[in-house]
């Protein structure tokens, strides 16, 4: 399973041969947890994320008279920390222990505490929850497959009127050219080094069903021989940054980045669509923030 936060081009020893194949992705490990200082957007939701989720929640809170119950995927810092309405209490499933230990800000009693837990897995034994929130958690699982699995997950542990709020991350409307990307990279006009490592994956991906291996966005990198040297000196980048990318070598896991019409395809199976936003910061067209009602049950949905 995937840890918390936005897993998209995060990876850890360990990892089965069909990862990022199967609805039950490997997680991310302690590898992420030991670097978390050093992901940032689009790879950790920035404060434009931030107020869009806390928008969502708040809109859906104004037609509730009771304080809401809500499911974090991850242990996002940023959404466990946000603004939430009076009386909302948080519970946050994470697989990898050392997330929870070193990047979730802490529990609250009566109000938010982690657990180590599988998505997939889980099941409420207090009730279902009014609010389904995830960042990134689709990414690295396989499409459709694995987003159908993880889409129905929600729609079991939601209540008859919940709503799922999900940032996803989506290939281009116009495919771009693994060289296109370096050529960016190389005129320095990419921001940061995560963006660059998106792009670059989704650049790799022939389809959102084949996904895209992580070893193959580091057999990329390490074909264009960067100078590293220069490349910090022009942009501005922490090396330890950069050298994050020899994470993927010999990983398998893979990545999909299906565009918004496919993920609904699926998502219309269980939910019907509220909102689609997109922010306005670098890659933010890719990174859209998808609200998803649920689709009224049936007495067989329990």
């Amino acid at each position: 399973m995937p840890s918390s936060g936005s897993p998209l081009l995060m990876a850890s020893p360990g990892e089965s041969a069909d990862a990022g194949l199967s609805p039950h992705s490997p997680y991310w490990g302690s590898d992420v947890a030991h670097q978390w200082h050093l992901y940032g957007p689009p790879l950790r939701p920035c404060a434009a994320d931030v107020r869009a989720i806390e928008e969502a929640v708040r809109a859906f809170a104004e037609q509730r008279d009771v304080p809401l119950e809500v499911l974090l995927w991850g242990v996002t810092p940023e959404i466990a920390a946000m603004s939430w309405p009076e009386g909302t209490r948080l519970l946050a499933l994470d697989k990898s222990q050392a997330m929870i230990d070193l990047v979730w800000p802490g529990d609250v009693p009566g109000l938010r505490r982690a657990v180590r837990a599988d998505w997939f897995d889980y099941r409420s034994t207090g009730g279902r929850h009014d609010i389904v929130i995830g960042d990134g958690n689709f990414a690295p699982l396989d499409y459709p497959r694995g987003y159908r699995a993880l889409a129905a997950v929600a729609h079991e542990v939601l209540t008859d009127t919940g709503i799922l709020v999900s940032r996803f991350f989506v290939r281009p409307a116009r495919a771009e050219t693994p060289e296109a990307v370096f050529e960016d990279l190389l005129a320095n006009r990419i921001e940061s080094f995560h963006t660059f490592k998106v792009r670059l994956a989704a650049a790799l991906q022939e389809s959102a069903q084949t996904g895209v291996a992580v070893s193959d966005v580091l057999a990329a990198w390490k074909r264009a021989r960067i100078d590293m040297g220069a490349l910090l000196t022009m942009t501005g980048w922490r090396r330890e940054t950069v050298e994050m990318i020899y994470l993927y070598d010999g990983k398998t896991s893979r990545l999909s980045f299906p565009d918004v019409a496919e993920i609904e395809a699926v998502m219309s199976e269980y939910f019907d669509h509220q909102e689609t936003r997109y922010l306005d910061y670098e890659l933010g067209d890719r990174c859209p923030i998808l609200t998803y009602r649920v689709r009224c049950k049936t007495p067989r949905d329990g």
